[in-house]
């Protein structure tokens, strides 16, 4: 399935970037692309922050926030501290948009948004769509869970989407497609993720 192969390839350039002391801290739709070839790429920079360099500004002064609301983590929102797992949140949360069509915290209000990432409950993707498997249901699921500490690194959650797509974890009932977020914004010969389109029906 698409979703899985995307978000196994996000994965990996962040797992990439964790080993060179890099967190991207703007993980969503808008800043994957899909190149024609099916590799994707995770774009948008502008807020990446190297760990190792000391002339790069903590996130944490002052209780700062950065990111976008509807893929903010609890830390985030908090203006705590950030490390690769606050990206594994948004690309959890990412992961849930691509397979239900629609972000699990949703507001007008990017504070009642971000509110929300602190204390509502985590909703379960296969609740939205049936067609997606428990064991993709339970990894969305732990990459957003509220504490950091909980959620899997991203070596982790390259190992569990290969072996769902191998068949040694319980495998899609069927291949869902990408539900309300279609390629869109094309650019030459690559397209980006949105997210602005309504559920499609299977």
């Amino acid at each position: 399935p698409k979703a899985l192969d995307i978000i196994r390839q996000i994965a990996g350039a962040l797992q990439h970037a964790w080993e060179h002391g890099i967190i991207h801290r703007d993980i969503k739709p808008e800043n994957i692309m899909v190149q024609k070839d099916g590799i994707v790429k995770l774009c948008d920079l502008g807020l990446v922050k190297c760990l190792y360099d000391e002339k790069s500004t903590r996130i944490t002064t002052l209780g700062t926030t950065v990111g976008t609301p509807l893929y903010m983590s609890p830390e985030q929102a908090k203006g705590e501290e950030l490390d690769i797992r606050t990206d594994i949140y948004a690309l959890g949360i990412t992961f849930f948009e691509l397979v239900t069509g629609k972000p699990p915290y949703s507001h007008h209000s990017p504070i009642v948004v971000m509110q929300k990432h602190l204390t509502e409950p985590i909703p379960k993707a296969s609740d939205q769509n049936s067609a997606i498997s428990k064991a993709t249901s339970h990894l969305i699921y732990r990459m957003m869970s509220k504490k950091k500490e909980d959620r899997p690194f991203p070596r982790e959650v390259v190992e569990t989407i290969e072996k769902i797509l191998s068949g040694d974890i319980e495998v899609e009932k069927q291949s869902p497609p990408l539900k309300g977020v279609p390629f869109i914004r094309k650019k030459g010969r690559k397209k980006f993720l949105g997210k602005k389109f309504p559920r499609r029906r299977p």
